[in-house]
């Protein structure tokens, strides 16, 4: 494991080494469904789930984050920047559910 997979995040370039060797992607997008429209992370073993990042913030509030994802998956968690996905994180974290950062977030998977 990277130091950067093992403190929750994960860069670009190994989303797409992952991506480009048929690994299996649970892809959680937190971004508003215009942006998803507009571009999305797709290949062979990517499955994407959509769940906006307010749901999540409402969630943290009333303590039910784990009803928002199956908390045996593993997620890699999308946004514009990497700032809201780093806080999805955290609290799929706080419910025992394994999810990584895309550092950067779509911004920097541009430029891979």
């Amino acid at each position: 494991m990277s130091d950067a997979e093992s403190t929750g995040a994960i860069s670009p370039e190994q989303l797409a080494d992952a991506i480009a060797s048929g690994e299996r992607i649970a892809l959680l997008d937190v971004r508003n469904r215009d942006e998803i429209d507009a571009w999305r992370i797709e290949g062979p073993g990517v499955e994407s789930t959509h769940v906006p990042y307010m749901q999540f913030v409402s969630a943290g509030v009333t303590g039910d984050v784990e009803s928002l994802v199956d908390p045996e998956e593993s997620y890699v968690v999308v946004c514009p920047r990497g700032e809201e996905s780093a806080e999805v994180v955290d609290l799929l974290a706080d419910t025992g559910t394994d999810a990584r950062n895309l550092t950067g977030g779509m911004e920097a998977w541009t430029w891979v």
